[in-house]
């Protein structure tokens, strides 16, 4: 009797041992784009430096010996792989041309994980479209979420979704809806999940203020939302900034920790090691223009990073992945910055406080 048992109980403890130890890859910002998505030339100097930089990283295969190099580091077992926003240049003539543009990126990036889920939240290059005034959210809702849903065996998304993972809670924000309706989603999955073991969030703006250019709506809209994240010692992966930086805040309620990831071909240098640009917070501050530093929503969130615990380091440009690991004790992440298959650095990001 014990042998017809011995197959079930092995296939139960496996279930339960790959819902608490997971892996996921993770991806920051990257810009894809081909002259074949343009009508018109550049109207505006940093519109055409960007696009000789996307076109040259996209053609001379830069970008993707970035994606080839975490592929070599994603198994097909690993839950999934996360790009963090940006994922297209955007600013097509037409919303046909974004479409097109969007189908084509999310291709490319599945093709390097072909076994994995492809998760992706928009960037403010997902929702800059040519001759169309504020954000276009247009596009990317016809050909890019339902391509995220197909991923999630799901009929439909919005930009604001969750996963599961065993006890994980696993949150995608968009930055480009109404604020408030991303922080009652938000809200929402909190209450409705009360017991998590680790909270992650991924958006394209970082949470915790990262580098002089932080727009100041992004700590404004989400300010209501720091205590609530604290308390859950949320572990929060973001882009936009091209600069791998890591940060920890400690309020009363818990930790913030923050990690910004970059994977843009153009920053590609798998032989050399990554360089200190500002190797605390008071460095980043000393960076900060004097008319930004006025704005009310700069000098909240620089005030209650300031009154409280923080570590913060920010390294120079330089295009790289996260392999995160998940267990019952803690999740870390090795990040790489070559396709040597050795990480960089190793970032312990949080503990599993319920573990005695």
């Amino acid at each position: 009797m014990k042998k017809i048992f011995v197959l079930p109980l092995i296939l139960l403890f496996a279930a339960v041992l790959c819902a608490s130890e997971y892996k996921f890859t993770a991806l920051g910002d990257t810009h894809y784009d081909g002259a074949q998505y343009h009508t018109s030339p550049p109207a505006k100097s940093y519109q055409k430096r960007e696009r000789q930089r996307n076109y040259s990283m996209w053609s001379d295969g830069r970008s993707d010996a970035v994606l080839a190099a975490a592929a070599k580091k994603t198994t097909p077992e690993m839950r999934f792989v996360v790009q963090l926003g940006d994922l297209t240049q955007g600013d097509c003539d037409t919303s046909e041309l974004f479409e097109k543009m969007f189908a084509d990126a999310f291709a490319k990036i599945k093709s390097h994980f072909p076994d994995n889920k492809l998760l992706i939240v928009k960037g403010n290059h997902d929702v800059r479209q040519l001759n169309v005034e504020g954000k276009s959210n247009g596009p990317a809702a016809k050909a890019l979420l339902p391509l995220i849903a197909k991923e999630l065996g799901r009929k439909s998304i919005t930009g604001n979704y969750m996963v599961m993972q065993g006890k994980d809670l696993h949150l995608f924000l968009d930055n480009y809806v109404d604020p408030q309706i991303t922080v009652n989603f938000v809200k929402e999955c909190l209450k409705d999940n009360p017991d998590t073991r680790y909270l992650f969030l991924y958006m394209h703006y970082p949470l915790l203020f990262s580098s002089p250019s932080n727009h100041p709506y992004i700590t404004g809209d989400y300010k209501e939302l720091t205590p609530l994240l604290a308390a859950r010692n949320v572990i929060v992966f973001c882009g936009h900034t091209h600069m791998n930086t890591f940060s920890e805040l400690t309020l009363p309620q818990g930790k913030i920790t923050q990690v910004v990831l970059s994977s843009i071909g153009c920053d590609w240098y798998p032989e050399q090691a990554p360089t200190i640009k500002w190797k605390d917070f008071d460095a980043l501050c000393g960076r900060i223009k004097p008319k930004r530093m006025k704005m009310p929503a700069v000098t909240e969130m620089l005030s209650v990073m300031k009154s409280n615990p923080l570590s913060y380091i920010c390294y120079n440009r330089q295009a790289g992945f996260a392999v995160v690991n998940v267990n019952d004790k803690e999740v870390t992440a090795e990040v790489y910055v070559s396709d040597s298959g050795k990480p960089w650095v190793v970032k312990t990001l949080g503990r599993n406080v319920k573990t005695k």
